[in-house]
């Protein structure tokens, strides 16, 4: 029951695991206390451990008679009994406030931002709805074997923890527009077709839309994140992950209006690309010149899934457990393109401002919140 118990807490949400980890640590110290040696009549032991030669009377026993055996006394028994029921208690309200309370509580708690009394009329309002980073888990998550029953179990109740948010606490304040700024399978660029469109097939079932009752036909933008595509360098070797992954969201750099806003869709793993990535690095970049040449008088907002450039050490601000989240960029060789970086340079930051001129921006990485 200890292992059943540690084994469960891993997809459960984390106030349930929290109590199914303690619940299991109980039981494995509860098991493993060493009894004391018992003797049929009243625990009575010889000074050697063994019984003493009683019957339960305090006489000698019959040369063949059996030995009786007295019930444990009623008290402990009924202490048994009230823990028991107890624990089971305790861990039934932690599991219902772990997969419904959480998600309730959470509701009560959102709002859309109120508009003050200056603002323009609440026609050019719109509400977004910003989702980011669900990473769907599959075997590169866990090493888990494909198709195995540990990877499905955590597969069904990691997808059923991701749906229950979606539908409680996204839905119901009926967005205007919903934004996915990247990264929605684990291990997407090293999936198989086959396992890429298994994984899509739950992505779409999670973040379904059919269930809001008042508009179902709210639109639904797509950015690519770097384990969609990857980075640059990875471009190179395998070209398919980019089409593979435009066929079904969409293309990579875009832009849209909602209300009287212009959203710029961005795609930030091509921007430092090395010099044989040109194709892909010189399509973003002719689009971000092409834009900026516009005349639109709207407002921007920048989207993309790597954040622009910041100094080292700069605080995250108060809603971030790490006080600072330092650049890391690392080039592949040869100039091969960027093998990895959680930070645009600080070149390319400042060319991209310098050229759409956003009035605000939105990024992902690392499912951290730190203010830019």
């Amino acid at each position: 029951l200890s292992n059943e118990l540690t084994s469960a807490s891993q997809v459960f949400s984390p106030f349930s695991r929290h109590f199914l980890t303690k619940s299991s640590q109980f039981l494995s110290r509860t098991l493993e206390s060493p009894l004391p040696p018992r003797d049929p009549c009243r625990g009575l032991t010889g000074p050697e451990g063994g019984a003493l030669d009683l019957d339960c009377n305090g006489a000698a026993p019959p040369s063949r008679g059996p030995w009786c055996s007295k019930p444990p006394r009623r008290g402990t028994m009924q202490s048994a009994t009230r823990l028991t029921l107890l624990l089971c208690a305790a861990w039934v309200a932690a599991l219902l406030y772990g997969e419904m309370g959480a998600y309730w509580a959470a509701h009560l708690s959102c709002s859309w931002p109120s508009a003050s009394s200056s603002s323009p009329s609440p026609s050019n309002h719109v509400k977004v709805a910003v989702i980011a980073d669900p990473q769907l888990m599959d075997r590169t998550s866990l090493s888990l074997p494909p198709g195995s029953v540990a990877l499905q179990a955590a597969e069904f109740f990691t997808d059923l923890n991701m749906r229950r948010s979606f539908q409680s606490v996204v839905l119901p304040f009926k967005p205007d527009v919903v934004l996915f700024l990247g990264d929605y399978f684990d291990g997407g660029t090293y999936l198989s077709d086959e396992e890429w469109q298994d994984s899509l097939f739950r992505f779409k079932h999670i973040f379904s839309m059919s269930e809001q009752r008042t508009n179902p036909h709210v639109p639904i933008y797509y950015l690519s994140g770097n384990h969609d595509i990857g980075y640059s360098a990875f471009h190179s070797v395998h070209p398919e992950v980019i089409s593979r992954y435009e066929k079904e969201f969409g293309p990579r750099n875009f832009q849209f209006l909602s209300g009287k806003v212009d959203f710029v869709v961005v795609d930030a793993q091509t921007l430092d690309g090395g010099a044989t990535q040109s194709k892909e690095r010189s399509s973003s970049w002719e689009f971000i010149k092409t834009l900026s040449a516009g005349n639109e008088s709207n407002p921007k907002i920048l989207l993309t899934h790597i954040p622009l450039y910041r100094p080292d050490n700069t605080p995250c601000g108060p809603h971030r457990s790490s006080p600072a989240i330092n650049q890391r960029i690392y080039s592949a060789a040869m100039d091969q393109g960027i093998k990895y970086q959680n930070y645009l340079s600080k070149q390319t930051s400042d060319l991209l401002l310098g050229l759409l001129k956003p009035v605000s921006f939105f990024c992902n990485f690392w499912r951290f919140l730190s203010h830019i």
